[in-house]
């Protein structure tokens, strides 16, 4: 990495030079020691296809989704990324599996057994296809970014093991449906558990979440007048 540090320097940071910011910067979070000008990655071969999957749940199963979360989300192999919605709506799980179709459902076959979506979709592209697919929305054609300005706050929690409880997953419904109708709620879950991250020595890098299960940020946009919004602000800080 390139790094302009507070004196002004423009210094080059790797693991034999100025090896504590090497370990800091990596990780550390939004709080950094400098202005970073340029990164180099290490960078992965990904197949000629991979798979992008959509499985769709009843809210009312929630327990039983978390259930699979809690039980085989840490199993998953490397090559599966999931990102999931929750809504009062129902949820969302949205993954990418960098290999084939085929591959992809025996991958994720025990998974959908325990957890019951009410529908599955496994659609095999490429990987920039898979890209617009859960980064843009196409309109007329066009692909745009997505961005939808609103006011709006989030709430993060890390989750450690085992995971949710029940008494935690139904506070979490229980919430998003008693607030008011101009308040819109999603909860976006990330993941952590049998990730790569975690695997990383403590040593290496200033990452400090590798024993958390996953992460959940509560997003609520405020779409009411200001009573309202101000209503639905303070439910959530009481969260």
């Amino acid at each position: 990495m390139d790094l302009v540090d507070a004196t002004g320097r423009l210094i080059t940071v790797t693991a034999d030079e100025y090896s504590d910011l090497f370990f800091a910067l990596r990780g550390a979070g939004a709080n950094n020691y400098g202005i970073v000008t340029s990164f180099t990655f290490q960078i992965y071969p990904i197949p000629p296809k991979v798979t992008s999957i959509l499985l769709r749940y009843d809210i009312n199963k929630i327990q039983t989704f978390f259930d699979a979360i809690n039980k085989l989300g840490p199993t998953l192999p490397d090559d599966v990324s999931i990102t999931i919605i929750i809504g009062i709506f129902g949820i969302e799980l949205q993954c990418l599996y960098l290999g084939s179709q085929a591959n992809a459902m025996q991958v994720m076959k025990q998974f959908i057994s325990l957890s019951q979506p009410t529908s599955n979709q496994f659609t095999e592209e490429t990987f920039f296809d898979s890209v617009v697919r859960w980064g843009y929305r196409q309109l007329n054609g066009t692909i745009n970014p997505v961005h939808i300005p609103n006011n709006f706050k989030v709430k993060s929690f890390y989750v450690k093991s085992p995971g949710l409880s029940a008494k935690g997953v139904k506070s979490l419904v229980s919430f998003m449906k008693g607030l008011p109708i101009t308040c819109k709620a999603l909860v976006a879950l990330d993941l952590y558990a049998g990730s790569a991250a975690t695997r990383v020595a403590a040593n290496a890098t200033a990452f400090v979440h590798r024993d958390v299960f996953y992460l959940i940020e509560l997003v609520i946009y405020f779409l009411g007048d200001n009573t309202t919004n101000t209503q639905c602000f303070n439910q959530v800080n009481r969260f």
